[in-house]
């Protein structure tokens, strides 16, 4: 993991409040949605929840970008791109999720709620080892290699989409996050949450190649260690609020679970 660098203390704040502020709005989603007669949360809390995070994190990040000084196209990409994980994570992913499990019985050997926190500790994983593996793809290119910056891009979609793919095969010891990933790709959406990944991971690798570019101008080796830290940032800020949403979500719309004896 990368050093820490000296950022101003003004993008942490501003990680912050864009949490406080989605969080507020995601409680407020879910209240408002609380006496649907349905089994399962109604569609347009999805598409809501999706909307706000993805308007609130896009201009959150890239407020803290520009406060850190790290180049525009830089922070428009990753602004995007998180737009497109607010979307994935937010609307998409659990939409599919609920709409896998709205008419079956699921066994479970653990409890609703530790189902979502430990499936949400994988998948945060997951996606601190994207960032990492774009970071050294960025640092690691040739800038005068006309073809370095497509073979990167395509080069990271294709590993992480193996990883996706494999995941629900491959994490038998983790069993939370492989039954998560595994009804979420398997459902109506699973196409959309692959399409909607795949573009956040294009926006993340240009940021982190625009912002590489830029480094090796100014001779300053902080600069992508910044972005780094931001988007970690970010990540984890991100997936506090989907295990704080859905937990709200299964606790108002309870999931049918029998545990195996």
């Amino acid at each position: 993991m990368p050093a820490a660098p000296s950022v101003p203390a003004r993008p942490w704040m501003i990680v912050l409040a864009s949490g406080a502020v989605c969080l507020v709005a995601l409680l407020a989603l879910v209240w408002l949605a609380k006496d649907d007669p349905s089994n399962v949360p109604p569609a347009w809390v999805f598409a809501a929840s999706g909307i706000v995070v993805a308007g609130v994190g896009s201009i959150a990040v890239w407020l803290a970008c520009t406060q850190s000084r790290l180049v525009p196209r830089a922070a428009i990409a990753l602004g995007a791109a998180f737009a497109c994980i607010a979307l994935a994570k937010f609307a998409l992913a659990p939409f599919g999720f609920f709409d896998r499990t709205r008419d079956r019985t699921i066994e479970l050997i653990v409890s609703q709620q530790t189902l979502i926190v430990v499936a949400g500790a994988g998948v945060l994983v997951l996606y601190v080892a994207a960032i990492l593996l774009i970071r050294r793809v960025a640092r690691g290119r040739l800038v005068d290699s006309p073809k370095i910056r497509t073979s990167a891009v395509v080069g990271v979609l294709v590993g992480l989409l193996a990883i996706g793919f494999a995941l629900p095969f491959v994490f038998v010891v983790v069993a939370g996050p492989a039954y998560y990933l595994s009804l979420i790709f398997t459902s109506v959406v699973g196409i959309g949450l692959i399409l909607a990944l795949m573009a956040a991971t294009g926006l993340v690798t240009g940021a982190f190649l625009s912002a590489e570019d830029r480094a090796q101008m100014l001779a300053r080796a902080s600069m992508l260690a910044t972005l780094t830290w931001i988007a970690l940032a970010f990540v984890v800020l991100f997936q506090v609020l989907w295990i704080v949403f859905m937990l709200t979500l299964v606790a108002v719309w309870p999931l049918r679970t029998v545990t195996p004896k």
